[in-house]
């Protein structure tokens, strides 16, 4: 996230380091410090920006929120990248969550616990209907820390109206997947004209499920799964050029 910065500089956007979060871990979780900062590669042009896709992000937990916020203007990205303090679901209602003071924290699951912080959370069909219309989708990609079956039903009809050309999500045994079996979600998507693969860290990095199901592949333990619908040739024809062959 922040490149090559030294660590001072690191330590003045507030969100890492500091005196106030000392367990926070400059580098980030995913070792961002290593990669070469965005603003170090040239802001693009007015006329590429034109071109950019448009991001929308959303975090319920109001630390990570403003985390997110920060990098995102000191990126200069406010125009191409939208991100809203919700959560998403099946259907619209306030939830509360664990407001935690650490950036990044990814244990703020939905409680009923009233002292945590209230947060709206709705269902990617609202969201789409009062936002979008009828614009197509690039990528629709979930991780709520186990509650991806409930945003996926509540993404029902974009889904059915095929206006979501890559899904990715993700599955494991946590939250509603205890009681979701991935081979469903696999069906269900199936009937709608999505195919799906299991995303591998190999040179072949992907692995079909649709039509290929095995019962090995329920295994309910941390892993990514990509959906294409199969009408967008694009799209389809990229997945299936990195995927293990059927035979």
């Amino acid at each position: 996230m922040f490149g090559n910065r030294p660590k001072e500089n690191q330590e003045k956007n507030g969100f890492v380091r500091t005196k106030e979060c000392p367990s926070c871990d400059p580098c980030g979780v995913c070792n961002d410090c290593q990669e070469k900062p965005l603003l170090a590669l040239g802001q693009p042009t007015f006329a590429q920006r034109n071109n950019m896709p448009q991001i929308f992000a959303f975090e319920p937990v109001k630390s990570t929120f403003n985390a997110l916020k920060k990098v995102i203007s000191d990126l200069q990205l406010n125009d191409i990248v939208t991100v809203e303090q919700k959560a998403f679901a099946d259907r619209t209602y306030e939830g509360n969550f664990v407001d935690s003071e650490t950036p990044g924290n990814e244990l703020g699951a939905i409680t009923t616990n009233t002292k945590y912080a209230k947060v709206l959370i709705t269902s990617v069909d609202e969201y789409y209907e009062q936002n979008f219309k009828s614009r197509k989708i690039d990528v629709l990609e979930i991780d709520t820390e186990g509650f991806d079956p409930l945003v996926l039903k509540g993404a029902t009809k974009v889904l059915q109206s095929n206006l979501v050309r890559l899904l990715i999500f993700e599955y494991h045994g946590m939250a509603e997947w205890q009681k979701k079996d991935l081979k469903d979600v696999v069906d269900s998507l199936d009937q709608v004209g999505y195919d799906c693969y299991f995303m591998m860290n190999t040179k072949r990095s992907l692995l079909r499920l649709t039509g290929c199901w095995v019962s090995a592949f329920e295994f309910h333990s941390w892993s990514n799964v990509a959906c294409v619908w199969r009408g967008d040739i694009a799209w389809s024809t990229i997945l299936q050029s990195v995927a293990f062959p059927s035979e």
